[in-house]
């Protein structure tokens, strides 16, 4: 499915998503949380490259964010987000 969406449940009432997989040009991330969270996100490349990272403060409810990968190379990638001590690990594919 090209809007493969992967949501996961994490301790203390938070949920992400990472989508779409594969993507080409924009990878979005959605946290639901109930509380405001210190949140880290950092993209991997297969070779422990970093490609990407962010440190911010969520709100409680939704926040989004759009991270553009229209530069990175064509291959597997592993985006981490850390909410507090929570973490969520995802496989994602860019392609063009």
């Amino acid at each position: 499915d090209l809007m493969d969406v992967d949501e996961q449940q994490l301790p203390g009432n938070v949920v992400t998503n990472v989508f779409p997989n594969p993507a080409n040009k924009q990878l979005n991330l959605t946290l639901n949380a109930e509380n405001a969270e210190s949140i880290h996100v950092t993209i991997y490349n297969i070779y422990g490259q970093l490609m990407f990272n962010e440190t911010g403060t969520s709100k409680p409810g939704i926040t989004q964010k759009n991270i553009n990968i229209t530069n990175f190379p064509n291959g597997t990638y592993v985006v981490k987000i850390s909410v507090d001590s929570k973490i969520f690990n995802h496989k994602i594919v860019k392609t063009d």
